[in-house]
């Protein structure tokens, strides 16, 4: 397949793409707190309240989930947040891709659980959306299991879980469903195999 036949939404979500910083999630948690209180989306009582519960929480979800989760912050606000502390852009839905890239086959389990969803594609690079730019793993096992690349857009989680039932509600990939219900035998958890079907080089 020829680059000339994207469409212009699809070159805009490619170019430019930002490679997500190596940030640890304590330190986003923290940067994204201050932001917020800064620009008075988030009170400081609120903030105290939440640092408590999340201190007593045994769940492991971040504090920034944790305040989302509890309606103390909303999610647009986090993702602003976010999005402009990090310098990767926050993708609306109105500039999603209609289809997904055809040639990224990635078990929607996998997709659901870490909420990511590919968007655009290259030879050598896939473009995700992701949420939560502190959690490196989805993107590190995305690498792995296709051997390319992975750029970033952020979006609402949400908008995520929105999408991927979109592209793949009624679509999945049979080799993806193989793949789930093998991994699910062997009880083997978040493994390159049970992340990724297949990858196809495109024609030319």
């Amino acid at each position: 397949m020829s680059n000339e036949s994207e469409s212009p939404v699809l070159a805009s979500v490619i170019e430019p793409a930002a490679v997500v910083p190596a940030v640890a999630e304590e330190v986003l948690d923290e940067r994204v707190c201050q932001f917020l209180v800064a620009r008075g989306r988030l009170k400081e009582t609120d903030l105290v309240r939440g640092r408590r519960l999340h201190e007593e929480d045994t769940t492991g979800s971040s504090l920034l989930s944790l305040l989302t989760r509890l309606g103390l912050v909303s999610e647009r606000d986090m993702a602003e947040a976010m999005s402009e502390l990090m310098d990767i852009a926050l993708l609306p839905p109105k500039e999603f891709p209609e289809t997904p890239p055809p040639n990224v086959q990635l078990s929607v389990r996998f997709l659901k659980q870490v909420h990511v969803c590919p968007i655009a594609e290259t030879d050598e690079e896939i473009t995700l959306l992701i949420a939560n730019p502190a959690d490196a793993y989805p993107l590190e096992a995305v690498k792995l299991a296709t051997g390319r690349k992975v750029q970033v857009r952020l979006a609402l989680r949400s908008e995520i879980d929105d999408l991927i039932e979109r592209y793949y509600g009624q679509g999945r990939s049979a080799m993806g469903t193989i793949v789930e219900n093998l991994s699910d035998e062997s009880g083997a958890a978040r493994t390159t195999s049970s992340i990724c079907a297949t990858w196809r080089p495109r024609r030319r």
